[in-house]
């Protein structure tokens, strides 16, 4: 072919080699080709010309205010553009692509929106990303560029793992581990939700100090048979960490902590940690293991603790504590006849803290009288929840609260006042039968009442009735006992439209 072209004629005029005189049918044809790929060319390079005239017209179409504005003003109002994200929760994956599409939707507007977007560093501040293998690679070089764009401002970074990741995507998100530690210096906040081979890496940047202005930390691993330890010498406002991973509690400075929450922590870790953290506010430990003995006479002072979350608790865990400002309190209990009200109810006694939120669940059983004397002693108590984990008798309990709220009514009978202040209360069932006519003797009772404090109920019922007309006749009773209280009945296998069934009975 390449001989073929060399012999071809390079113009029109050219002498052809086949006749002396003029050029054959086939050079005709091929110099008439030559010259409209010629005009072509011209064409589209006056096509490209106008093109690039006119958009700079369209950026002017499209850019209405910005180029009347002053730079700093616009970038403001794009800093307004970004969907507000309530930070280091479980964001669902569609409101994640929404706050992606919002931050790159920008520069796509038109040129002058994009230089200003990209020039805006606060915009590059906050960091989403979900890595999964299909967009792993892309991920980190978008996520380089994402750093480098914020300049030198503290950085909000959040990194979900979605699936498992094969050996590509691992590598991948290895990369993205070792840019978030080349911009150790200017992290202010961290969640990483990931298997365990982004661990360690992080841990031994940790270990060397290299997040300096680390406000925020939060660790999930999902994979069991894993335990990291975590090595901080000077440990951030806020630390959340998974079950999987262990914090070093005696190495660690506490004074600046003010928000803890973690998978697991002996009971001596506890003690240390409450008496080396003066501001701790807010504290969650899922399982509570104890390694003293149980007539130990510690006790420590939370002065500022606030709330407090404590799961697979026993009795001997309120023996050790003090809390004056707490007002909201989770708990879970585990051990079969030992629900630890009486030491519970010394903690309130000794504490004098007025409790305004309480959570308890548990696994085994609830010792009624024991719960009726600590609602005696929260009287300033606004939400209740109470999670039924496994077949006991519930009935009994709302019988229980039934008659202690009733007597504190009777002048003839006087008690101390029981929910007197209750505004919401939360009932949680994952059993499988609700009792609902002692429920609605109770909330029969707790809305007669001529102050009427009580204003939402919130039912979640492992089941609902065994037929429609069974659940319309339960459901019209809960709401003649609610007496205008707005009533949420939410049951996990239901299908019953209480809204609709609201609306046609009240018509």
């Amino acid at each position: 072919m390449a001989n073929t072209k060399s012999r071809l004629p390079k113009d029109i005029s050219e002498k052809c080699v086949k006749h002396r005189n003029g050029t054959c049918t086939a050079c005709q044809k091929l110099a008439n080709l030559d010259r409209k790929i010629d005009d072509a060319r011209q064409a589209l390079e006056r096509l490209q010309a106008e093109r690039e005239s006119f958009a700079s017209v369209l950026n002017q179409t499209h850019d209405p205010f910005a180029q009347r504005l002053p730079r700093e003003l616009v970038s403001r109002v794009f800093l307004h553009c970004q969907p507000i994200l309530p930070p280091f929760s479980d964001i669902p994956s569609d409101k994640e692509k929404s706050f992606l599409k919002a931050v790159l939707g920008l520069g796509h507007i038109c040129q002058n929106w994009r230089k200003i977007t990209e020039s805006t560093p606060d915009i590059w501040a906050t960091s989403r990303f979900t890595i999964t293998n299909s967009n792993c690679i892309q991920s980190v070089a978008m996520i380089r560029q994402w750093l480098q764009r914020s300049g030198a401002l503290r950085l909000h970074f959040e990194l979900k793992e979605a699936g498992g990741l094969i050996e590509v995507g691992k590598r991948a998100a290895l990369k993205i581990v070792s840019s978030i530690i080349a911009h150790s210096s200017r992290m202010q906040e961290i969640r990483l939700s990931s298997s365990y081979i982004l661990f360690p890496p992080l841990l031994a940047a940790f270990r060397a100090n290299r997040f300096q202005y680390l406000d925020r930390l939060i660790l999930q691993c999902d994979e069991s048979g894993f335990t990291p330890e975590l090595e901080i010498e000077t440990a951030p406002r806020w630390i959340v960490l998974c079950r999987q991973v262990y914090v070093e509690v005696d190495a660690t400075d506490w004074a600046q902590v003010t928000h803890v929450e973690v998978g697991y922590l002996l009971i001596s870790d506890i003690i240390h940690l409450i008496q080396h953290a003066p501001i701790l506010s807010f504290f969650k430990v899922e399982t509570v293991q104890y390694n003293i003995s149980p007539s130990s006479t510690t006790l420590v002072v939370s002065p500022f603790l606030q709330s407090l979350s404590v799961g697979q608790v026993n009795s001997s865990f309120w023996n050790h504590f003090t809390f004056p400002c707490l007002d909201t309190l989770h708990i879970t209990f585990h051990q079969h006849n030992d629900p630890g009200w009486t030491p519970l109810q010394n903690l309130l006694r000794r504490s004098g803290c007025a409790i305004k939120e309480l959570y308890l669940a548990q696994n085994h059983w609830f010792a009624q009288e024991g719960l009726v004397d600590v609602m005696r002693l929260t009287p300033s108590l606004q939400n209740l929840g109470l999670t039924f984990e496994t077949d006991v008798d519930e009935g009994s309990l709302f019988t229980a609260l039934d008659t202690a709220a009733a007597q504190s009514e009777d002048i003839n009978q006087p008690t101390p006042e029981i929910l007197r202040n209750l505004k919401t209360l939360t009932c949680t069932s994952k059993t499988d039968v609700f009792p609902w006519s002692d429920f609605i003797g109770f909330l029969a009772t707790m809305t007669s009442r001529p102050e009427k404090s009580l204003q939402l109920v919130d039912l979640k019922p492992r089941h609902r009735g065994s037929d429609d007309l069974e659940d319309k006749v339960m459901y019209k009773n809960l709401m003649d006992a609610a007496g205008g209280v707005e009533l949420r009945v939410i049951a996990a296998d239901s299908q019953f439209d209480m809204l609709d069934f609201y609306r046609r009975r009240s018509s």
